[in-house]
């Protein structure tokens, strides 16, 4: 995330201390500079303003602990008083809009209309959290929308498992999306 953050929206001290260029040099010095995934170097090639040998950048996926992220038998309905009809939807990370829960808001109300079954599930904190719970409740989804809280990485294995779908539509691209591969491990 800080190549977004350094080399295109610079703000506050960042523009006040001069960081883009100090970066640029720094960066430019460095025998090898690590990425998490193809995209994120694309991008941060694309908005390199300097010089940069692009076979100094490796790339170094995040892995997922199999140990963790397997299918489990802890069925998330029993633990919150759900009908086995029902059908969960998840959702995990920040809860802010670039993360995309005013979109994911409008499908999950359109589901709803469709079968009254639907439980989405929202697993984390954020900025956006209180305005949503608001907009869920004047929507009069409070019984159908469940704002779980944090939960602990070996937590999210059962929820993963119990759901029917993943959903996040997150605005900017991430630079590897982790919930997703933990989820299809589940």
């Amino acid at each position: 995330g800080e190549v977004k953050t350094i080399l295109q929206n610079q703000k506050g001290y960042l523009k006040l201390f001069n960081f883009k260029p100090r970066y640029e040099k720094l960066l430019q010095n460095c025998k090898a500079i690590v990425s998490v995934s193809h995209y994120m170097k694309e991008y941060f090639l694309n908005n390199f303003d300097g010089e940069l040998d692009k076979d100094k950048i490796k790339i170094a996926y995040a892995g997922v602990d199999d140990s963790i992220f397997k299918p489990v038998e802890q069925n998330i309905k029993e633990q919150y008083n759900l009908s086995q009809d029902n059908y969960i939807i998840t959702s995990v990370g920040r809860i802010t809009k670039d993360k995309g829960y005013p979109d994911m808001l409008e499908i999950f109300t359109k589901l709803y209309q469709t079968d009254k079954n639907f439980i989405w599930m929202i697993i984390g904190s954020g900025l956006y959290e209180e305005e949503l719970k608001a907009e869920v409740k004047k929507r009069s989804l409070d019984k159908n929308i469940v704002f779980i809280g944090r939960v602990p990485r070996e937590g999210l294995a059962s929820f993963y498992s119990t759901s029917l779908l993943l959903l996040l539509l997150v605005r900017e691209a991430e630079s590897f999306g982790l919930v997703y591969v933990e989820a299809q491990m589940c």
